[in-house]
């Protein structure tokens, strides 16, 4: 049975169009960092991996801003990453898939100076432990995706969900944020990394095991970065 046809505002007309055109600025976005990846890549499961969260970006059409929060968040977490670089006319690029399987999602350039690093949204005690240990580790930098916190009664949003609904990205805002953790990040590193050599109990333990390279890699990408946000 045909459902009863019901006449639609032309307010909401105008909102789920919106939606729409700001869904296919991400979409298009998503789609090339995606491809270049499984095109640039000789292993199969990476393929595979990435070739199913394509589909999911394909098939995916949201009704509301929220429904963008059910698509794998660390890809979208990625793109806003680079366009935010895009914005402040920082000269990023998404690296290989061969490179993303040795652990390197970013490459940034600044004149003589050329830093990969990985990125994740995930900051959980047991996931950053792992992504601060070992030998030939590239430095992680770990975004922000909650562009607005809880106060007031208001509820938390994801940046893609903010822009689904709006249109609107602050990448300014967005780096500003990924640098302060990272120096904080930094800062506690070299703390724990001071305790373990003087042989005391560690207060930072979230933060041990840490080499003195990673540090230096890390410094030097949120100091490629900083100095290209402020146009130094």
């Amino acid at each position: 049975m045909l459902d009863i046809y019901t006449p639609i505002l032309e307010k909401e007309v105008a909102k789920e169009e919106s939606l729409v055109r700001n869904w296919n600025d991400i979409k298009h976005e998503v789609q090339e960092v995606v491809e270049y990846r499984i095109y640039s890549s000789n292993k199969g499961w990476y393929k595979d991996a990435y070739e199913e969260n394509l589909f999911y970006i394909n098939e995916f059409y949201p009704t509301t801003s929220r429904d963008i929060d059910y698509l794998p968040q660390g890809i979208l977490a990625e793109v806003f990453f680079l366009n935010a670089c895009k914005q402040n006319r920082i000269h990023c690029k998404a690296c290989t898939g061969d490179e993303d399987v040795r652990g390197a999602d970013f490459k940034i350039v600044s004149k003589k100076e050329r830093r990969f690093f990985d990125v994740s949204m995930n900051s959980d005690p047991e996931v950053f432990q792992q992504k601060i240990q070992g030998s030939k580790r590239y430095p992680t930098l770990f975004l922000p995706w909650v562009e607005q916190e809880k106060s007031n009664g208001r509820q938390y949003r994801s940046y893609a969900s903010k822009y689904l609904e709006s249109g609107v990205f602050n990448g300014r805002e967005f780096l500003q944020r990924v640098i302060t953790s990272g120096n904080y990040n930094s800062k506690c590193l070299k703390r724990a990394l001071q305790e373990e050599r003087r042989g005391k109990g560690c207060s930072y333990s979230q933060f041990s095991g840490c080499s003195e390279e990673y540090i230096e890699e890390l410094d030097g990408v949120l100091r490629v970065l900083s100095s290209n946000l402020l146009g130094l």
